[in-house]
């Protein structure tokens, strides 16, 4: 398994994770068989969301995102709601807000972007945040 992250802070201990100090958006994913994007997306701008689900279209992905419950903006024609980043260790890596669509605006982008199937796992805690399996 090889793991991508900008801050090696997080970085778990275990040898049978191979771990690269990188930010995403610049980071090339095509050599992966499947990409497991875990409680990343909520933190970047829209245009960097689109670059990454295009990047990553044509291989499962597995999305583990917060999605907007209201909408008070339109970026790239999806609505949802930007965010402030606090700027913590476990926040943004270069941005101080980000993009939270829509939940069906956050399927069209992955539809846009190519997947053709998306299923769909909410946890019974939370109201905002899934696990989105696209193909």
């Amino acid at each position: 398994m090889t793991a991508v992250d900008a801050r090696t802070e997080r970085w778990s201990r275990r040898e049978d994770i191979e771990w690269i100090q990188a930010d995403v958006r610049g980071f090339d994913v095509a050599v992966f068989d499947v990409v497991a994007c875990l409680g990343l997306f909520y933190h970047l701008p829209c245009a960097d969301q689109l670059d990454l689900l295009k990047r990553c279209c044509g291989k499962p992905l597995i999305l583990d995102t917060h999605y907007s419950l209201s909408t008070s903006v339109v970026c790239n024609g999806y609505q949802g709601q930007m965010y402030r980043e606090p700027g913590l260790l476990t926040s943004s890596w270069g941005n101080a807000e980000s993009f939270w669509p829509l939940e069906s605006d956050l399927v069209r982008m992955l539809s846009d972007c190519g997947f053709r199937q998306v299923l769909k796992w909410v946890p019974s805690y939370r109201k905002n945040r899934a696990f989105f399996l696209a193909r």
